[in-house]
């Protein structure tokens, strides 16, 4: 029988660790945890002090830039709406006798609705046969005029006379164009039929 070692006997381990060493790493891990979370809360808590500095400053910028726009928008003069270019331009001569010249050669009443503006109680085919019985009220058309436009209302207004010789007698017709809802220049089917200047007769005529 082998005899046994005193450390045999004492039940020490044979390659000499005691244990010792993981009792006190376990005494120390509630330190360091408690350690390591006051470290991170601080980092956290400074982050959240960082973003709210930021977040106030952002908004207190903010706040200034709409104030001084404020005062601004009040201290502006307020400007009129800017009328649609082309009907502050206007036509002019060549395009204003032009769209008449067309107009009064309209036969059809969907050539008439997109050349004349109509009151709700005229429709395309009273213009149509207006146009035709034209030249018995006033003759044959010899001839046309650029007038001046005008604005009246704020709504400016190309005229073209219209020059009519029935025989001895020459009529005069004002056609007037403005601008629509849609933009479109047409000639204004009221004023062109209630817009008829004196008969003028030749002088030879007179004095017979």
């Amino acid at each position: 029988m082998k005899p046994t070692s005193d450390k045999a006997e004492r039940g020490e381990a044979h390659d000499g660790y005691d244990g010792r060493g993981d009792r006190e790493a376990h005494e120390r891990q509630p330190g360091d945890w408690l350690l390591k979370l006051g470290m991170i809360s601080g980092v956290v808590l400074a982050l959240v002090a960082v973003c709210a500095l930021v977040y106030f400053s952002v908004i207190r910028k903010l706040d200034f830039d709409q104030a001084e726009l404020g005062s601004a928008e009040l201290e502006m003069p307020v400007k009129p709406a800017n009328p649609r270019p082309d009907e502050t331009s206007g036509l002019g001569e060549a395009q204003s006798l032009d769209l008449v010249r067309r107009a009064l050669a309209i036969r059809l009443s969907s050539e008439a609705m997109n050349a004349f503006r109509m009151p709700s109680d005229v429709d395309a085919p009273t213009v149509v046969d207006y146009l035709e019985t034209l030249p018995e009220h006033d003759g044959l058309v010899v001839g046309m005029e650029y007038l001046e436009p005008v604005e009246r209302d704020g709504v400016l207004i190309e005229r073209v006379r219209i020059h009519c010789r029935d025989g001895s007698s020459r009529h005069y017709r004002d056609a007037h164009l403005l601008m629509d809802e849609d933009g479109e220049w047409k000639v204004d089917y009221e004023a062109f039929v209630n817009r008829a200047v004196p008969v003028i007769r030749d002088q030879e005529e007179e004095e017979r």
